[in-house]
């Protein structure tokens, strides 16, 4: 495999590789075994600096050249800068999460009055991102977050309730959502301040920004360049494949694990279905509410447009609720 071709089938193979939580934070072997196995991945790609300076660079030229078509904006089609044919990896170290690039863009946030399951909140407008940007392959994982937990020491938010149920439960939390779990399954039943927290500590560790998605990125990296209701089309039904869902026709009565599911054009896996991600927006201005992005396991096909969003309260938890996080370039 030649450092220019190493596939994103190769990535995914690499980023779920399991180990037992109970133990990751003092298994040297496990560690090391991770680590020379993304070394050996990141030795069969091109100079990760280098290839980030490219991408600011051509993304920069490409801005700066652009010029809207005439006409109304919020007719005009996506507008998506890439600098390469095939999705960008970026490793920065083997316990932080596979990152993708986001190509910077111009879209319009929102839906279409017409669209089945639109809500009052889903006001279309112009949104333009000058920047590209990493996000994490896919949700952030049981195994990630446990590796957090564990390093850092970080008290985790407890009483996590089920989406079925009004009330919390106090034995129920990120360890027991309620469910089985394993490595490879995206956390849940994490607060906002969880999320915070550990994308402080992906920085802390890393030397790099990490942080939430915004509202507005979010829904521009899970169209992936669409402008249908579904990143995968028009017809929820045809998500059967791509998205874990209450409507979805697999076999999984919960979550799914990472490598379960399909990736949208931007290399993104789970932006639709298995667990909704906090992002850093507030709700409606009330910032003890965060916008919540992507649908859940226990969600119907409307929540999981590419243009639906919910509320979340900051101090709640909920066990089809996780994060995936955003790393500037």
């Amino acid at each position: 495999m030649t450092r220019a071709g190493i596939s994103l089938v190769a990535i995914v193979a690499l980023s779920v590789l399991g180990y037992t939580p109970a133990s990751a934070h003092d298994d040297v072997a496990w560690k090391a075994e991770r680590e020379g196995r993304f070394a050996a991945v990141k030795a069969a790609l091109p100079p990760q600096d280098a290839t980030i300076a490219t991408i600011k660079s051509k993304t920069a030229a490409m801005v700066s050249a652009y010029r809207a078509a005439p006409g109304p904006a919020l007719q005009h089609p996506p507008v998506v800068w890439r600098t390469a044919a095939a999705p960008v990896v970026v490793f920065d170290t083997a316990v932080a999460p596979r990152m993708v690039v986001v190509p910077a863009g111009e879209y319009t946030i929102g839906s279409p009055d017409t669209e089945a399951g639109r809500q009052h909140d889903e006001k279309r407008r112009r949104v333009r991102l000058n920047r590209a940007f990493a996000v994490s392959m896919f949700p952030i994982t049981y195994g990630e977050y446990s590796w957090f937990v564990h390093a850092s020491g970080h008290k985790s938010a407890t009483a996590c309730t089920m989406p079925d149920n009004v009330s919390a439960s106090g034995a129920r939390d990120w360890l027991n959502p309620g469910f089985p779990q394993t490595p490879r399954s995206p956390v849940t039943c994490v607060a906002y301040a969880d999320a915070q927290a550990y994308v402080r500590w992906l920085a802390q560790t890393t030397g790099h920004r990490y942080r939430l998605l915004s509202d507005a990125e979010y829904e521009y990296a899970a169209r992936g360049g669409t402008t249908t209701a579904y990143w995968w089309g028009e017809d929820f039904a045809a998500g059967c494949a791509p998205v874990n869902s209450a409507d979805a026709c697999d076999p999984f009565a919960f979550t799914v694990p990472l490598d379960k599911s399909k990736a949208n054009a931007f290399g993104l896996f789970d932006v639709a279905g298995n667990v909704g991600s906090w992002t850093s927006d507030c709700w409606h201005g009330n910032c003890a509410a965060r916008v919540v992005r992507g649908g859940s396991w226990a969600t119907p096909a409307s929540d999981l447009r590419a243009a639906a969003r919910v509320r979340g309260d900051v101090r709640a938890t909920s066990a089809d609720r996780g994060f995936r996080v955003a790393r500037d370039l």
